[in-house]
This record gives C-alpha cells, sequence and structure tokens, in this order.
C-alpha cells in the first residue's frame, strides 16, 4: 500500500489539469489570429486517499502556470497551439521547480450546423517539461498523450452555454515503465448576458482518471476523482480583447490534492 502511494504520488504532481472551458470558449470567431494568455494559479493544502478522506494535511502544493495559447481560424478550421511556463512549489518535500511544461499541438473542425457550435479538436501533448524519474515534484510527465476533445457552444436570448468534453490517452514512460491512467474531463459553464461587455455565470469540472499501470499491471488504488464548482466572469474591453476571471474549488477529491484554483485570461484577437 505503501508503495502504490507513493507511485501515485509521483505522478499527481504531473496532471494537472490546463482548464479549457470559459465563457465563449467553442464559439466559432471570425476568420483570422487569437492570442490567449492564461495565469492561473493552484493551491492545496492537504491531500486525500481513494475514499476521500485527508491523509496529510501539510501537503502545501501551489502550482503556477502561464499558458500562452495561439489560434487560427480559417472556415470551419482551427489550428491551436499551448506553451506553459510553470512553478511547483510542494511543502511536503520542500522542493521548487520552475520552467517549460509539456506542451501542446492541436486541430479542430466546426460541424456545419447552424443552430449550435460544435467543435473536435484533437491535441497531442508533447513532453517538453524537465521530468527527473528520481524527483517527487516534476514539472513534465515524461511522455506523449493525445486528447480528443468535443467542445459546444449554444447562444440563448440571454444565456450562453459553452461545455467540453475531453479523454487524455496517456502512453507508458520509458524511464520508469508507468503508465499515467487515462483520464476524462467533463466541463461547462452557463453563463448570463448582462450586456454586450459582460457576462458571467457557474462553473463545474468533473474530472476521473483510471488505475495508473506499472510494467502493464495496474496499480489498485490510483484511480483519482476530482469535482470543482466555481464561477466565470467576462469583461470585453473592446472588439479586440476580452478579459475573464475563473474561481473553481475542488469540493470532492479522492486520491489527490484538495484545493482551489484561479484563472485570469487575457484575450486578444489580432
Amino acid at each position: 500500500m505503501k508503495k502504490n502511494f507513493f507511485i501515485s504520488l509521483f505522478f499527481i504532481f504531473t496532471q494537472t489539469k490546463l482548464f479549457a472551458v470559459f465563457i465563449g470558449a467553442g464559439a466559432h470567431y471570425p476568420d483570422g489570429y487569437y492570442l490567449i494568455n492564461t495565469l492561473t494559479s493552484y493551491k492545496a493544502e492537504v491531500l486525500t486517499d481513494s475514499k476521500g478522506k485527508v491523509i496529510n494535511n501539510d501537503f502545501d502544493l501551489s502550482h503556477t502556470q502561464l499558458v500562452t495559447q495561439g489560434f487560427y481560424y480559417t472556415g470551419n478550421l482551427v489550428y491551436l497551439v499551448t506553451i506553459p511556463l510553470e512553478r511547483k512549489e510542494l511543502g511536503l518535500f520542500e522542493s521548487t521547480k520552475y520552467g517549460l511544461g509539456d506542451s501542446y499541438l492541436g486541430i479542430g473542425y466546426f460541424l456545419p450546423i447552424n443552430s449550435i457550435n460544435i467543435l473536435p479538436i484533437l491535441q497531442v501533448k508533447f513532453p517538453l517539461g524537465n521530468f527527473n524519474k528520481n524527483d517527487q515534484n516534476n514539472i513534465g510527465t515524461g511522455t506523449y498523450s493525445v486528447h480528443p476533445e468535443l467542445y459546444i457552444n449554444k447562444m440563448f436570448p440571454s444565456f450562453m452555454l459553452d461545455a467540453s468534453i475531453e479523454y487524455t490517452i496517456n502512453f507508458t514512460n520509458g524511464e520508469t515503465n508507468i503508465k499515467m491512467g487515462n483520464r476524462l474531463n467533463l466541463e461547462t459553464v452557463f453563463a448570463y448576458i448582462y450586456s454586450t461587455d459582460i457576462m458571467f455565470g457557474p462553473s463545474i469540472l468533473y474530472t476521473h482518471s483510471k488505475h495508473q499501470k506499472l510494467n502493464g499491471n495496474s496499480i489498485h488504488g490510483t484511480n483519482t476523482h476530482n469535482l470543482f464548482i466555481g464561477a466565470d466572469i467576462l469583461y470585453s474591453i473592446n472588439k479586440k480583447t476580452k478579459l475573464i476571471f475563473n474561481l473553481m474549488k475542488d469540493t470532492q477529491s479522492k486520491n489527490s490534492p484538495k484545493g482551489t484554483t484561479s484563472s485570469f485570461l487575457f484575450i486578444y484577437s489580432f
């Protein structure tokens, strides 16, 4: 049990979710280039076990990401690249790491439906972040992964709905022979259109990952589960620039840190 716990702990630090859905995330924007800079801060004081019980009150995890995303819209196609800079502090092991994180390339296609925006996307993660198999605290994962995603965006007279389904397919780490469990993310935000410049509403994220594997064998008790609940607010400075703030709290946690995440997005269209 102790061995399994530390194997699970070893990889928890490399799977912090880059929150994908925000107000208007799945909208079909006009052709052109778009830049999104996101500053995300995740803080967790406690660590939970497979039953959701707190097993460490002094976990003290602080993970900050400055994520740059570039988008190019042309017709129904979308091309995207994601490059994060990260700082990860783990008080439990008195360890602080910072540097370039794992990066992503993706392509999407809007289905030709008029009443609703439906955008399938396929992203591939490249292990550019630093990884050391002997270190409990890592910026990178040391492995590739594939991310099929589906975004949905629907406008109502006074509301906007954005939702996403993402499935992460992880590959085996060649240095450790450990494969992180594949993960399902379900995320949505339902925003009230207060004015042409201001929107706000509740947001929910559910994540679930399967057991990790060592040398092809499942490691019992290493699956994870989280339910985040929070809110988003959007302010349009002008037609080219938008600001979004997101705050979410982990209300249910199993086999993972339990904390709060906040994100500030700067969206600019060229």
